[in-house]
């Protein structure tokens, strides 16, 4: 009876509850409701880092026909917790930042793992709903830009497998990406990753035409037209160049 008495029921417990079957959901109902949610949030945050310096090994070369694969169901699942983890709670620059060079390094590789997450309508919400926080107009100039710009190269990726095939404003766009990176002042660079993220937010919402690029190139050349004289700003600079490549504009 003493020894019964005496003996330490924690490792008889945590037996217990790793030879139980836990039903979907399970585990997370079985957290201690008195855990304070910044507890929660930090072991979150924790986990995301972890897994965003993970990268996935896939057979070289790979099966043909064999769809995902392991490797490829594997990275689905945890790419998808990932982006659905960055949902409720706002991200840093800095962890944006580790997070979308993982996704562009790591995921985007993969065209197979990039249909199948994009079919998940929460991840698909998720990355909008981080791109549009992310990437607002206060974002697209000044120090933040280099992220933006990031962010617009990842969202174009993405929008190839997401947009229609054979888009002809897709090449135009990517023109107009590279100059947000390479141009030598700061005014284009800031205007040309302006102009990308109308195009992705229309692409992104589900639309077969820009409407939101194309309404602002015309409002953008119809306003210059009333200016005399004068360097031509950057902005216009470059909606004259989408103009010439898209004349239904």
């Amino acid at each position: 009876m003493l020894k019964d008495k005496n003996k330490p029921v924690g490792p008889a417990r945590a037996k217990v509850l790793r030879g139980r079957k836990w039903r979907p959901g399970e585990a997370e109902e079985a957290v201690d409701p008195e855990l304070p949610a910044s507890t929660l949030e930090a072991c979150r945050g924790l986990l995301r880092s972890i897994l965003t310096h993970w990268g996935p090994a896939f057979p070289d070369p790979e099966p043909e026909n064999e769809g995902l694969g392991p490797a490829g169901t594997v990275t689905v699942l945890v790419a998808g917790w990932v982006l659905r983890s960055t949902y409720a709670s706002p991200l840093s620059q800095v962890e944006t930042v580790g997070l979308l060079g993982w996704l562009r390094s790591r995921i985007l590789p993969r065209p197979a793992v990039v249909a199948d997450l994009l079919q998940d309508s929460a991840v698909a919400s998720g990355m909008f709903r981080l791109y549009s926080r992310f990437c607002g107009a206060e974002g697209l100039a000044g120090p933040e830009q280099s992220a933006a710009s990031l962010f617009n190269a990842v969202m174009l990726q993405l929008g190839v497998a997401r947009g229609p095939a054979g888009s002809p404003y897709r090449l135009i766009l990517e023109a107009v990406h590279l100059s947000s990176l390479n141009a030598e002042d700061a005014a284009t660079r800031a205007a040309a990753a302006f102009l990308v993220s109308l195009y992705i937010k229309d692409v992104w919402l589900g639309a077969q035409r820009p409407d939101t690029l194309l309404t602002h190139v015309r409002m953008v050349l119809d306003a210059s037209e009333d200016v005399e004289g004068g360097d031509e700003e950057a902005v216009v600079r470059l909606c004259k160049d989408i103009a010439a490549a898209i004349p239904d504009t």
